[in-house]
């Protein structure tokens, strides 16, 4: 399994699953212009029971690995099951893209519902993409308190400046989605 985050191998095959979800985190940051790297997706997605299966569906692959809540490594998981998304905070997957970060709610935010109304709609390809707003990125990375949260603030903020200055494109190119094309600011 490759080590490497394939952030457009997500969107294709969640996109192909019919997965409805916000991303959320540094991904998230980084399409509205923070200039931080990332080595995973964090996603957030609509809880209905049909949309947790598709998303269970994508997961599940021969090379699916998780890493179980408090653990350090991924372990063999070929089969995701939709229940697995509602009883941890987190539910972290490796596959064949890379990782995977699932949140059912956003620290010092929100349920999906509320980190949906005030997401930004942003087109690539012929996909919409739904992305929690810089401020909601911000709050929950202010809540949750961690050191590699803190190491890219500096970058979230200037991005939460730009976009009150200028209006936002909300069309993306291929290499704006390319996790080798921009840099700074710590690892996700």
């Amino acid at each position: 399994m490759p080590s490497e985050f394939q952030l457009i191998g997500y969107i294709r095959l969640l996109a192909e699953q019919g997965v409805e979800y916000v991303i959320v985190g540094g991904v998230g940051g980084r399409i509205q212009g923070a200039a931080t790297t990332t080595q995973d997706i964090d996603i957030m997605p609509d809880p209905a029971p049909a949309n947790l299966e598709r998303l269970a569906q994508a997961l599940s692959h021969l090379a699916t690995e998780k890493k179980e809540p408090h653990s350090t490594t991924y372990e063999p998981h070929d089969e995701v099951d939709s229940l697995e998304f509602r009883t941890a905070d987190i539910c972290s997957y490796r596959t064949i893209h890379g990782v995977i970060d699932v949140l059912m709610d956003l620290p010092g935010v929100g349920t999906f519902d509320v980190v949906r109304t005030n997401a930004r709609r942003y087109a690539w390809e012929d996909l919409e993409l739904l992305v929690a707003n810089i401020d909601d990125i911000i709050t929950s990375k202010e809540t949750a308190d961690r050191a590699k949260d803190w190491r890219a603030m500096d970058a979230l903020y200037e991005a939460r400046a730009r976009l009150r200055e200028q209006a936002d494109r909300y069309e993306l190119t291929e290499e704006e989605l390319d996790v080798e094309t921009r840099s700074g600011g710590d690892d996700e």
